[in-house]
């Protein structure tokens, strides 16, 4: 490193003759671009042309040849700026089925075959599953999870279905409902395992559309046969209360619009639950839900008149402050937006809106209301019965989506992370179509930060999107293989200190060592909100901008001119320290105070200095903006050779 140095300084290469410098400073042009300023590229190029003037045809023919050779080396090695970790399967799977057992640990159930994926020791192990009485019969993996602290692995042959106990590395045939497996692993169901009770939308051979228990403590209770229209699951999930007769289950899911309040021929919905339901009195309806009703979720900008009615996905957030509901969405164009529910105003809506085309009465007991160890009254579950739905609709927080975009995302988990300023932090977190994961920052003030990911060399479906949250890790399923990325992985922005906190990447900060995860040393210059920290602007280029200076009483507002999209600014006063502004529309504001007997005009001049901020994450070339440069360097040396060759 020395030696290149000495070699591609302007000040010293004078007086050396080495053939190898020109070589070098080729080397250092290419593989660190994103690390030499505008000059020093200048300075370098300066030096290899002006070498070209007195080089000879044996070190001509040196230098061409060399270059070709990095070229071709830099082309073999793998440049990626996200680290991960990568367990491939040792077989394609058709409908892979992904559970994580432990923070490091993940199993993959595929066609007769269990993998256990250790990320820990980067180990693979498989366990065989078959049919004792049919050792030929091929078996999907439906299903795999925690049942009675044992981990349960369910299947199908498509005209058989069974399942297994693994226990102490042994795997043994194990009786359960058929409700536990679908015929078909590529039919839309759905299995809810809760500590020692299961729920299911499986019905075996029944072609009924109904959500019922099948596994755990008596009444085995389930929805009515009207109470869903052609439904196409989402998600089931639970929610807890401080009382535990008060606990809820919550059934996400698409269905046939037949009412007349809405044009989408599918919308939608949530269907609500009491999980310790005892049933209604009514005899001929003893084993139904008689707590069960459902309203529809709504994701857009109402303002705008755009709507997303097409629910992809869901995830539950038990947040630091508040339990939050995120929906992905898509239209018919299959854009993508985000929007997040509250867990308390769901429970509002459902315990504060009427039915929808229900006439009036005066019930004892309101529809879905839990009761403690008694049934609900017969007119109380004949009218929730009859009619299901809300009259009011679940608003997101905020009444509008978080995050919409031109993109078709599949997945969708969130995280939370606590900064360095003390404010949590929402992460979310989406598969794209193409294979990539976008890194979605939310702020308080509804502006965001988008990172991309690419954790794969190639276009491949994403099938399962699985967060850990206590070690803040991101596991990424496909039919292939498994990937595990670190959230606060803060390599793609090591370059410099304003590429770090510019990032507003909550997991990261710039300290001594370069840009760090706060979770290992929660220190460093960090700013969420604004994207620019003072001491780093200090060190940057900038570019002097002439604002506008508008006032009243001893308030002061200095505001600049149009910002380019990935540009920051600050304002600074004369020579002194930089002073962060408020960056929004655009614009970037600076709010001044002044005693009311003194102008601004008499505390000095303030210039707005702007500075461009832009960052690419995940893989990819830094020295790929580079290559037009080299190749009128490649082309030099051959016009050099010719002309040494030939005396043209």
């Amino acid at each position: 490193m020395f030696y290149i140095v000495i070699c591609c300084s302007p000040d010293l290469t004078k007086g050396i003759k080495s053939p190898l410098c020109p070589i070098f400073c080729f080397l250092f042009l290419y593989a660190g671009a994103a690390y030499v300023s505008k000059d020093q590229k200048k300075e370098l190029l300066l030096f290899i042309f002006s070498s070209f003037i007195s080089m000879s045809l044996l070190r001509c023919l040196v230098f061409q040849l060399s270059m070709y050779f990095i070229l071709c080396l830099a082309g073999m090695i793998s440049r990626t700026e996200q680290s991960q970790d990568v367990l491939e399967f040792p077989m394609k799977q058709r409908y892979p089925v992904f559970y994580l057992y432990s923070p490091d640990k993940l199993y993959v159930g595929g066609t007769n075959i269990l993998y256990l994926l250790d990320f820990t020791t980067k180990e693979i192990n498989k366990t065989a599953i078959h049919l004792k009485d049919c050792t030929d019969c091929m078996i999907y993996v439906t299903l795999a999870g925690q049942l009675n602290r044992s981990l349960i692995i369910c299947g199908t042959s498509g005209t058989r279905t069974a399942c297994w106990k693994l226990e102490e590395n042994k795997i043994q045939q194990y009786s359960l409902p058929e409700e536990f497996v679908p015929r078909m692993p590529e039919n839309n169901n759905l299995v809810l395992i809760i500590e020692n009770e299961v729920y299911s939308t499986n019905n075996g051979r029944r072609d009924k559309y109904i959500f019922k228990k099948i596994y755990g403590q008596q009444p085995f209770l389930y929805t009515g046969d009207g109470f869903m229209r052609k439904p196409h699951y989402i998600k089931a999930l639970v929610v807890d209360s401080k009382e535990k007769y008060q606990d809820k289950i919550l059934l996400f899911f698409r269905e046939d619009n037949e009412n007349v309040r809405s044009t989408e021929k599918r919308i939608s919905m949530v269907a609500r639950m009491c999980k310790e339901d005892s049933g209604p009195t009514k005899l001929s309806s003893y084993y139904m839900f008689s707590t069960a009703l459902k309203s529809r979720l709504i994701c857009g900008y109402p303002k705008k008149g755009q709507y997303f009615p097409h629910l992809q996905d869901v995830f539950l957030l038990k947040g630091i402050e508040e339990n939050l509901i995120y929906g992905l969405f898509t239209n018919a164009w299959n854009h993508s937006a985000v929007c997040s529910y509250n867990l308390l105003d769901i429970e509002k809506t459902f315990s504060s809106s009427s039915l929808w085309n229900a006439p009036a009465s005066n019930l004892a007991i309101r529809p879905g209301t839990c009761i403690l160890g008694d049934r609900t009254p017969e007119d109380t579950f004949n009218r929730a019965s009859k009619y299901p739905e809300l009259q009011d609709w679940i608003e997101p927080s905020g009444k509008e989506a978080v995050f919409q975009n031109l993109s078709h995302y599949r997945k969708i988990v969130v995280d939370e992370v606590k900064a360095l300023d003390g404010n949590s932090y929402r992460v979310i977190l989406l598969a794209a179509a193409g294979g990539s994961v976008q890194k979605l920052v939310v702020m308080d003030n509804g502006d965001h930060s988008v990172h991309m990911i690419n954790p794969f060399n190639e276009t491949k479906e994403i099938l399962s999107l699985i967060l850990e949250p206590t070690m803040h890790v991101l596991y990424v399923g496909t039919n292939t293989e498994v990937i595990r990325l670190p959230l606060d992985d803060c390599t793609a922005y090591n370059e410099t200190c304003e590429a770090c906190v510019s990032s507003r990447d909550p997991y990261c900060s710039w300290t001594e060592s370069g840009c760090q995860s706060v979770l290992k040393q929660a220190q460093g210059l960090q700013n969420i909100t604004h994207g620019v920290d003072a001491r780093c602007l200090k060190q940057s280029t900038f570019m002097p901008i002439r604002g506008n200076v508008s006032g009243r009483k001893k308030d002061y507002g200095l505001i600049s001119p149009a910002l380019p999209q990935d540009g920051a600014c600050c304002w600074r006063e004369e020579n002194n320290d930089l002073k962060i502004c408020i960056t929004h529309n655009g614009t970037c504001t600076l709010l001044l105070e002044y005693p009311e007997n003194q102008r601004q005009e008499q505390q000095g001049g303030m210039q707005c200095v702007a500075l461009k901020r832009t960052l690419n994450v995940g893989n990819g070339f830094a020295a790929q903006s580079q290559q037009p440069v080299l190749i009128v360097v490649l082309l030099m040396g051959h016009l050099k050779l010719i002309y040494l060759c030939f005396g043209l």
